[in-house]
């Protein structure tokens, strides 16, 4: 047994050197892949007093057959507080608010007591780790110049929201507050209090960092340039498990209990995005 193994072997070396050293091939050439990308997002969903905002991607990926790419991303994003989407003061057809009655029913005039709430801060720049995978809808060849894919990527995700601080004016009104706040008489206006989260009952007003998750899904076009270059656009829809940021919809107009609510301004809820990322890769 030990002499016919030790001819199999003296064999295949004698036929090795025939036929000289073997090389292992790739099974893919240039099939890795090193990506950055850029884009402007949309907030969209559940109301928030957010409009767009951005983020910026980077990772690495290797196709793994013809069908699937995949690989980890490293991305930032991030959303500014919109003061004018919760300024119902100056524009009564905002989503948002920021008008908070109190009736004093022993006021021998009968005024209402109006806060207006003037926020600041509230941004929220997020960081997320992700596994990237693509999945082509047609199987890969290396001279395609352009291919189409869908996209799936489940992430997680750091959250910090800014610390947020406020200017609350105060304004004595006669009749119905529910009018027309530009009407209001100026000279009754008064500095009623500066908020920020050293304020009582404001500490949850400070900087606010969370650890949560979620996922983006999209399409993509790949477009192959020369020397193992690619372009990519990407529109993709973005989804987190909820995250606490400004939401002013959730604490009714002219509503006094809105204002000392200990929750005030925030709600606790998931942030839908849209976006369309703009992208180049080196192969290799």
């Amino acid at each position: 047994m030990l002499s016919s193994l030790c001819l199999f072997v003296f064999v295949l070396c004698g036929y090795g050197q025939d036929e000289g050293a073997l090389i292992k091939k790739e099974r893919f050439e240039f099939g890795k892949s090193l990506f950055f990308m850029a884009g402007p997002e949309f907030h969209f969903g559940k109301k928030a007093d957010y409009t767009g905002g951005y983020t910026l991607k980077a990772g690495y990926v290797k196709r793994v057959n013809r069908i699937i790419t995949l690989g980890p991303v490293l991305g930032f994003s991030r959303f500014a507080f919109q003061p004018s989407y919760s300024n119902s003061y100056k524009n009564g057809n905002e989503k948002g608010n920021n008008i908070f009655q109190v009736n004093d029913e022993d006021d021998a005039l009968f005024l209402y007591y109006v806060f207006v709430v003037n926020m600041r801060g509230g941004n929220l720049n997020q960081f997320n780790l992700g596994l990237n995978t693509r999945i082509n809808f047609i199987p890969y060849e290396a001279d395609k110049k352009v291919s189409v894919y869908g996209m799936i990527e489940p992430f997680l995700l750091v959250s910090n929201r800014s610390k947020v601080t406020a200017t609350t004016d105060v304004w004595s009104v006669q009749d119905f507050p529910f009018e027309d706040p530009k009407e209001w008489d100026p000279d009754s206006k008064e500095l009623y209090e500066e908020l920020g989260p050293n304020s009582p009952s404001r500490s949850h007003w400070a900087n606010k960092t969370e650890l949560t998750g979620g996922i983006n899904v999209g399409l993509g076009i790949e477009i192959s340039l020369p020397t193992h270059w690619k372009l990519y656009v990407q529109p993709a829809l973005r989804y987190t498990l909820p995250i606490t940021h400004i939401n002013t919809t959730r604490y009714p107009a002219l509503s006094v209990e809105g204002y000392k609510n200990p929750k005030y301004p925030f709600a606790k809820e998931s942030f839908s995005s849209i976006g369309i990322l703009f992208g180049i890769a080196h192969n290799f």
